[in-house]
């Protein structure tokens, strides 16, 4: 938490000129956000969308994320479906990571990340592309 509050909250009150008391955030919506992030609800990026709007909007940190969708894709079912679009799309780049080449998983997550359009769960992305390439 002190994280979050020195790396992202000091900076965005700084800039706004502004107190947390005159904000609209609570320490318990706070929290409560952080929690999110810890769970992987939501990834780091939606974390910090929902933190500018909960300094701004007198609501909860689990409607704002369902409002601007920022829930991360962490079913397992769907990012097969989109790991499987990128294998069939990409089969020279899968045929270079069978071979060796580490480097290559990075860029096909990077395919599938934008497939979900950033929503996709970094690490169970990873795991369910790592177990899909064995």
């Amino acid at each position: 938490m002190a994280n979050w509050i020195s790396t992202h909250l000091s900076p965005i009150l700084r800039e706004r000129n502004q107190t947390l008391g005159e904000s609209c955030l609570s320490a318990d919506r706070f929290a409560h956000l952080l929690t999110m992030l810890e769970k992987g609800v939501i990834n780091a990026h939606g974390a910090k969308e929902v933190l500018l709007q909960l300094l701004e909007q007198n609501e909860s940190p689990e409607k704002l994320v369902e409002k601007g969708h920022f829930r991360q894709v962490s079913n397992t079912t769907e990012l097969e479906a989109i790991i499987d679009r990128v294998i069939a799309d990409h089969p020279s780049d899968v045929e270079d990571f069978r071979k060796g080449n580490g480097k290559v998983l990075g860029f096909l997550m990077g395919l599938a990340m934008k497939a979900s359009r950033g929503k996709a769960n970094p690490k169970l992305l990873k795991e369910t592309f790592t177990k899909r390439l064995a």
